[in-house]
């Protein structure tokens, strides 16, 4: 199943990164002391060649894995490329579909960029943004755009035209060298692209009012207990006001990743419900554990949680979350 791009911001931003960590990579970038992020939260600075935006291997892969020299710039019309009376920032989200990994970095428009990039299936984003806001998810995004036609100078006039513009979709990164060329348009026309990344949570100042004393937003260690067996996770959560998202994977002896779910869910005062919402395995493991509901509480400290977990098929056991970060 291919997700929507408002689903793979969502993904990005809410369950990898959280607000904080946005806003403190937005204050870099208008400092000047940083320019890409990754979706562990590790934020730096790409390097910056004679022609050329470098963003390398060590953003993006943790082993030895070939990677593919993916180069690519903007083609935009002038009104997209500057602002009148402000300061505008061009940068590329990058979403790899298998694991959701996504990497966020700054992009020079008198530049091309040269990403390296394990082979598998990707989407890419290119946003032309207010670097004025104080806040990332108030940042306006004036343009946005697909991989398009590498060969055009501008976007096309007039009316939109989606076509000459580039499709919302995956593109399979293999080889050894691929060019991704972003055609840019007004943000209000693109299908699905938001004004500003608030939107994609909602009301986000409603959300932002609310007084939530427990705060779950980390990294926990899932203990699961059934008749017929037991198993622990690494979770990662992101709490916004009441609503929850999350990952959770399960990982072999050897460090082998063979289960990822992501994970959906809220918060009433101490009462605590997390669901599984969709999953993918991998070579070597994870088959048989498919996807399942948490309800429990929360013990005051905030760093516990336990009550009912219930798999798909129905079986009923316990478990206990705690908190590792």
């Amino acid at each position: 199943m291919v997700l929507d791009s408002r689903s793979k911001f969502f993904i990005g931003f809410g369950s990898y990164l959280g607000i904080a960590t946005l806003d403190e990579f937005w204050d870099a970038l208008k400092a000047g002391t940083g320019s890409v992020l990754n979706q562990s939260g590790r934020m730096g600075n790409t390097v910056e060649e004679a022609n050329v935006t470098l963003v390398d291997r060590t953003w993006t892969t943790f082993d030895d894995e070939a990677t593919v020299n993916v180069t690519g710039v903007f083609h935009a019309p002038p009104e997209t490329r500057k602002l009148e009376g402000g300061e505008g920032v061009h940068l590329v989200m990058v979403f790899e579909e298998t694991l959701e990994r996504i990497l966020f970095f700054r992009v020079d428009m008198d530049k091309g960029f040269l990403l390296q990039l394990p082979q598998g299936l990707y989407s890419f984003y290119g946003f032309f943004m207010d670097l004025g806001s104080e806040k990332f998810l108030d940042a306006r995004i004036f343009a946005a755009g697909f991989p398009g036609e590498a060969d055009r100078e501008e976007a096309p006039p007039g009316e939109f035209d989606m076509g000459a513009l580039g499709e919302d979709r995956p593109l399979e990164i293999k080889g050894t060298e691929m060019q991704v060329d972003f055609m840019l348009g007004e943000a209000g026309v693109l299908l699905d692209c938001p004004a500003y990344f608030g939107e994609i949570y909602g009301d986000v100042a409603e959300a932002q009012a609310l007084d939530v004393a427990l705060q779950l937003s980390g990294v926990w260690r899932l203990h699961e207990i059934y008749d017929f067996g037991e198993v622990v996770y690494e979770v990662y959560l992101v709490q916004f006001g009441c609503k929850i998202a999350g990952l959770l994977l399960l990982w072999k002896e050897d460090g082998t990743l063979t289960l990822y779910q992501k994970l959906l869910g809220g918060l009433d005062g101490e009462v605590f419900s997390l669901s599984g919402d969709r999953r993918s395995t991998f070579e070597g493991g994870g088959g048989g554990y498919g996807l399942s509901d948490w309800t429990g509480e929360v013990a005051k400290e905030g760093d516990r949680i336990s009550g009912k977990a219930e798999n798909l098929a129905g079986a009923v056991g316990s478990f206990t979350m705690d908190r590792l970060a």
